[in-house]
């Protein structure tokens, strides 16, 4: 049933000019902050705060990712962090070929896809 929802949003916004909206929230911007990473989103969010644990991601220069945790600190931006990389050069958000449930939605159930951000770019 949901993903015939899905699907109905899609064809209603991309076929018919629907002002429905029918994708997840996407990322305007990620940026490191101390040892910690913000990641800024287009819209509010909603989340699922038993899988905020191991659904995002941090590495440090040496490339090696480990869960972070992650909280919502505005409506639309989530601040990662891991005492076990002081300095990250990479966020991602269920970027692993094993996480089951994303925690990450918009207002509208529409999930945060998986995504890998390089800081800086």
């Amino acid at each position: 049933k949901e993903v015939g929802r899905r699907l109905a949003g899609l064809a209603e916004a991309l076929c018919y000019c629907g002002t429905e909206k029918a994708r997840g929230p996407q990322v305007v911007k990620a940026e490191r902050k101390g040892t910690a990473v913000e990641v800024t989103f287009d819209e509010p969010l909603v989340v699922d705060p038993s899988a905020m644990g191991t659904t995002f991601a941090l590495a440090g220069t040496d490339g090696h990712r480990v869960w972070a945790a992650a909280k919502l600190v505005s409506p639309n931006t989530v601040r990662i962090e891991s005492e076990k990389v002081l300095e990250p050069v990479l966020v991602d958000y269920c970027h692993a070929p094993f996480v089951f449930k994303g925690a990450v939605f918009n207002r509208d159930g529409y999930p945060l896809l998986p995504f890998r951000r390089t800081l800086g770019e």
